[in-house]
């Protein structure tokens, strides 16, 4: 239990970066090619570029939300 508490922010945020690539990237993929042989892995191709993008893009942008958000509850 105490593994989970350490790392708990981690582990959080990389299931909601995995979660909105996923259908992201399943959308976007289906809008551009449509659905043939070849959907799958452009799928997962998609999805590991958005997963690249999108996990450190969230251990940046939630603690910087979360101060801003303590500041305007401090004023």
């Amino acid at each position: 239990m105490r593994f989970f508490q350490k790392y708990e922010f981690y582990i959080f945020n990389f299931l909601v970066a995995f979660f909105m690539t996923v259908v992201m990237a399943f959308g976007n993929t289906a809008i551009t090619e449509g659905f043939h042989n070849y959907f799958l892995q452009h799928w997962v191709k998609s999805t590991a570029i958005s997963l690249c993008i999108s996990y450190p893009a969230t251990l940046i942008i939630v603690p910087l939300a979360s101060k801003f958000m303590k500041k305007i509850k401090a004023k």
